[in-house]
């Protein structure tokens, strides 16, 4: 019977989530991504990595509820605008 880690070290957290060393070290100074001392390593619980991974997701998805396009004018200026994306999605009335 193989059981699964409950704490990882940190080159095995960059393995897990994909994320860069330097990502996970600043999350980790932050107070955004709890983490345990044993000695002089640090370990991440695995359940902290997948909650902390969850937050990063929850806020990607709530940044992409208003994107910023940009459109090229008849007078060769950019116009930028937001553009809801529920309102995008739904047919013209």
């Amino acid at each position: 019977m193989r059981r699964e880690a409950l704490a990882v070290s940190i080159p095995e957290g960059v393995r897990l989530t994909g994320l860069s060393r330097s990502y996970l070290y600043a999350a980790m100074t932050s107070g955004r991504l709890p983490f345990l001392k044993a000695g002089r390593r640090r370990l991440l619980l695995v359940e902290d990595i997948t909650e902390f991974l969850a937050r990063l997701r929850k806020a990607a998805v709530a940044s992409e509820a208003v994107l910023p396009t940009s459109s090229l004018s008849t007078d060769g200026k950019v116009e930028i605008a937001e553009i809801d994306n529920a309102a995008k999605d739904e047919p013209p009335t």
